[in-house]
């Protein structure tokens, strides 16, 4: 996130350096915590944060956060994977929609969220009929959840498969996971048919 930011900065600070010039213009830049990619209304149109746009000093802006927003951040999730309800700005208001006047060359505003994600647990031998998805639910930002794979009669586990945004990884080492949320995930569990052992219809 730092990094971003950084180079979100650099990038503005070079074209404040250009047009004020001939304009004064003010910087304006507006995050989120503890996620990013959360929606924040400037003058009314929909914006995306980390959100950096330059004003003429001395505008007034408006700013809006969403009550409650839902999202779908990860394409292995089927539908909204995401909830996100405002809790405050940094600065300690409390109001979701607030007045900016921007004199100054910079302002930077954050505000803070309740995140929730979704987390699915898959097994790739599936218990009935095209039934993989064996556990489905919502966990807070920062939360832990534990799972044991099952035992199926005729298959051994193998591994699992972590699918949460850029993570993506096998474990090898046991039969139980334990991972902490900070992304919508999916969690597959992965198994191999015993040789020569007679599986159980799973029907």
């Amino acid at each position: 996130m730092k990094k971003i930011h950084i180079a979100l900065f650099f990038a503005l600070s070079v074209l404040f350096f250009l047009t004020s010039c001939f304009i004064r213009n003010s910087m304006l830049a507006v995050f989120s915590e503890p996620v990013e990619n959360a929606t924040v209304l400037i003058n009314s149109t929909e914006q995306t944060t980390p959100y950096a746009a330059l004003f003429k000093s001395g505008s007034n802006i408006t700013l809006e956060v969403p009550e409650f927003q839902r999202h779908d951040l990860n394409e292995k999730i089927a539908g909204k994977d995401a909830e996100y309800s405002f809790e405050s700005w940094s600065d300690g208001k409390q109001e979701r929609k607030r007045e900016l006047k921007i004199d100054n060359d910079s302002e930077e505003l954050t505000f803070k969220l309740f995140a929730k994600f979704k987390v699915e647990i898959a097994l790739n031998v599936p218990l009935t009929d095209d039934a993989t998805i064996v556990y489905s639910e919502w966990h807070d930002y920062g939360s832990e959840v534990k799972f044991e794979a099952p035992l199926i009669p005729g298959y051994e586990f193998s591994h699992w498969e972590v699918e949460s945004g850029s993570t993506y990884f096998f474990n090898q080492q046991s039969a139980g996971i334990r991972m902490v949320i900070y992304y919508p995930t999916l969690i597959t569990a992965h198994y191999m048919e015993i040789e020569g052992s007679s599986s159980q219809s799973m029907n």
